[in-house]
């Protein structure tokens, strides 16, 4: 079981957790902590997620590379050798942690990270080609 943290400014770290919970229902693997939404503090919410870690591996999603919560996660995380930051956090990054078996590693990181970039695709890349209904096809449609 992977436990993933999903930290980012505003509700995108809830909503998707509400999509993992569509789509999967492993919602309960996901800790979100949407920053900046109300007074609290929400590097008290890393703390705790690393904390509660108890040294097994773990990952924390950031949104922005550089942004304050990205760096209050590598920050609280340094000297935490089972815990990894990503950053720049995206729906099928997380569904591939949390579908995925194998232990957590750098490598394995580094591979789901690969294969999620195919899927930030713009409408002009992708190869959709619209196909003239056969003519019995045609037939019923009138």
């Amino acid at each position: 079981m992977q436990k993933l943290l999903i930290a980012t400014h505003g509700h995108l770290a809830s909503g998707i957790k509400s999509s993992i919970q569509i789509l999967t229902g492993l919602q309960d693997q996901v800790v979100a902590l949407d920053a900046y939404v109300d007074d609290s503090d929400y590097r008290q919410g890393i703390e705790e997620f690393i904390d509660q870690a108890h040294g097994q591996p773990c990952v924390i999603l950031t949104d922005i590379v550089g942004g304050s919560v990205a760096q209050n996660a590598l920050l609280q995380s340094k000297d935490q050798a089972n815990v990894s930051v990503l950053c720049g956090v995206n729906l099928p990054l997380v569904l591939s942690l949390l579908l995925n078996t194998d232990p957590i590693t750098p490598e394995l990181l580094k591979k789901l990270i690969e294969e999620s970039k195919p899927q930030l695709l713009a409408k002009d890349c992708l190869d959709i080609k619209e196909e003239e209904p056969e003519e019995e096809d045609r037939k019923s449609v009138v």
